[in-house]
């Protein structure tokens, strides 16, 4: 391992030794805790690892330490490095030792230990300021202990530890049965890649804000994901919640008010053999990051999961589907979220005349709600009679499904700009002409899906000349 200063690095090795020396001396008791796993390619941030006794007992012997002359070459060398944010003090000490004693177990030298912590270390002396971004899920599994996305996103199985510090920094106990909770979505980033250069004067807060909203995005985008890719129930207690890697209390968390009873048999249980295919999925939706439309759907969908009112779920759907199929034209809006699945989804005239009907039936449900219509039982939606929204809600995230897919399938993603643009030239002249009153849908579909037809015959006679 090779480090940046070979002096700073000598220095802090030696004001270690011998602060675990005065330690020993003065009868230092390892407590432990926890049961904390070490992986030095990749310690865990120490604010799980800060424990309160070994915390007390290192605290009480500050002054000593600090009176060595170890202490004093070390605060010399660190001080005079023009881009460590403060002043070196015993805080950054203090939480090295902390965690050194939680994670060795004893107060011998251990090299590789020290290496391991002597590297976040550093990484703050010269300007990475490391931050892990949790959001537990509760119900969820995995068959493998982790499950990597992409850069610095995982999912991974969450250590009591670290359940149990949540707990305690909410000091609320939100997470309730702990054991409901075992994985654990992970989004680890330096928060100086989000400074803002027009934000020089405030840009630790300007670039924790840019931060948080990120992180709190890729973690509603990974959840719909997840809900998306396979059937199964689970459930977000905490949205989001960030610990620095140093030193510092974290920052960031959002509670989530609405706690759910998921039934042992709507368990979400994402097998080894599917992990590739949702990594697949996952990798598939980047080309969509930065689609305000599609966010706002996936948001949409997720809160139509979390909420128990089945007049707030069609509500939320439809907002996800008028975000993904809306224009800047707002006029037969339903009309445009209708033909635009329909055409997305089905192949034949006959599967889109079927989406068609079922998706103006939950857009007129949608209008019964906000009108505040009576809602008759049974309700009928499409070709189906639905006498509860047990009934309802499967249909309506089976579609959603299949038009999120369609959405990520580049070839499908080509054919979905013309034919929306066919569907929307169809639809500004029967709207102009006044002839909407008196075409049915069908017929409608029925001229659409000839002209659509009509272009790609075009189309491939262009490409063969």
């Amino acid at each position: 391992m090779t480090f940046k200063d070979e002096k700073i690095y000598s220095g802090m090795k030696e004001l270690v030794k011998k602060s675990l020396a005065i330690l020993d001396r003065n009868g230092f008791e390892y407590i432990e805790d926890f049961n904390i796993k070490v992986d030095l390619k990749n310690i865990p941030p120490i604010s799980f690892l800060l424990n309160d006794k070994i915390r007390s007992q290192i605290s009480s012997k500050i002054e000593e330490i600090e009176k060595t002359k170890e202490f004093t070459y070390t605060c010399d060398l660190v001080n005079k490095i023009s881009t460590f944010q403060s002043d070196f003090k015993w805080d950054d000490l203090s939480h090295f030792l902390i965690v050194y004693c939680n994670l060795k177990k004893d107060l011998e030298f251990d090299e590789a230990i020290f290496n391991g912590l002597y590297k976040r270390f550093e990484e703050k002396l010269y300007g990475k300021n490391y931050t892990m971004a949790l959001c537990p899920l509760k119900k969820f599994y995995l068959e493998t202990d982790e499950l990597v996305l992409d850069d610095g996103i995982k999912i991974r199985r969450i250590s009591q530890e670290e359940l149990s510090f949540i707990n305690k920094e909410m000091a609320g106990n939100t997470l309730k049965k702990l054991d409901d909770i075992q994985f654990t979505i992970e989004y680890t980033y330096d928060v100086n890649e989000f400074r803002k250069q027009q934000d020089v004067d405030d840009w630790d807060w300007s670039a924790w804000q840019n931060a948080t909203t990120t992180c709190e995005k890729k973690f509603i985008e990974i959840v719909a994901l997840l809900r998306l890719f396979k059937d199964g129930d689970f459930h977000n207690p905490l949205e989001n919640f960030q610990v620095p890697f140093w030193g510092n209390v974290p920052r960031g968390i959002h509670y989530n008010m609405c706690d759910r009873r998921i039934p042992e048999d709507r368990n979400y249980i994402l097998k080894r053999e599917e992990a590739e295919g949702f990594t697949e999925f996952y990798r598939k939706s980047l080309r969509f990051t930065d689609d305000r439309r599609m966010f706002i759907a996936l948001e949409r969908f997720n809160l139509a999961y979390e909420k128990k009112r089945c007049e707030d779920n069609i509500i939320d759907y439809v907002i996800a589907f008028e975000a993904l199929f809306g224009t800047n034209e707002k006029s037969r809006i339903g009309m445009r979220i209708e033909l635009k699945s329909g055409f997305l989804v089905g192949d034949s005239k006959e599967e889109i005349t079927e989406i068609y009907k079922f998706m103006r039936g939950v857009y007129d449900l949608r209008s019964r709600i906000v009108h505040g219509d009576k809602i008759k039982i049974p309700m009928k939606i499409g070709k189906k009679d639905y006498y509860s929204d047990y009934q309802l809600k499967p249909d309506i995230i089976k579609i959603f499904r299949k038009i999120i897919s369609s959405y990520f399938d580049e070839e499908r993603g080509r054919d979905k700009k013309e034919i929306f643009a066919i569907i929307e030239e169809k639809l500004n002249k029967i709207l102009k002409s006044g002839e909407y009153r008196y075409k049915s849908g069908e017929e409608i579909i029925e001229s659409i899906f000839d002209k659509n037809q009509a272009f790609k015959k075009s189309f491939v006679r262009s490409t063969r000349a």
